[in-house]
């Protein structure tokens, strides 16, 4: 005699999410970081948009930022567990937090003009630069 078994496979599914990018499963984390304010400037930054209309070239890019810092602004991480980002700058007085890969690199910039600059030297090394090309996609 044959026994009919059913069995219930809905509780074994788990919905799970892909990188677009790498075709792995997306795996959810969460970790303290240092955080940049940003959000602390969106009152300063309308005003210098304002102030200053063709700051991003062309009108429609200007458009573009001025909507996005309107709409808010998040804080930015600056910061990875050292445990996780191994190599890179250590946050000073945080051994246990490392300086996240796009900050130290405006820091890079900002050095080689001079910085920190001799009083009265502050435009020596070509900063402020006059003219900054930055592509459509990292404009924010």
């Amino acid at each position: 005699m044959l026994a009919c078994h059913t069995r219930d496979y809905t509780r074994q599914l788990k919905t799970i999410q892909v990188s677009i990018e790498t075709g792995k499963e997306v795996e959810w984390t969460s970790e303290v970081n240092y955080r940049f304010r940003l959000s602390a400037f969106k009152d300063r930054l309308l005003e210098f948009y304002r102030e200053n209309p063709r700051f991003v070239v062309p009108e429609s890019r200007m458009s573009e930022v001025v909507k996005q810092v309107s709409a808010g602004l998040e804080d930015l991480s600056v910061s990875r567990p050292s445990s996780r980002l191994t190599w890179g700058i250590r946050v000073p007085s945080d051994e246990t937090q490392t300086i996240y890969v796009w900050l130290d690199a405006l820091v890079n910039y900002i050095t080689k003009t001079g910085y920190p600059w001799t009083p009265g030297q502050e435009s020596a090394g070509g900063w402020p630069a006059d003219c900054q090309v930055i592509g459509k996609d990292i404009i924010r």
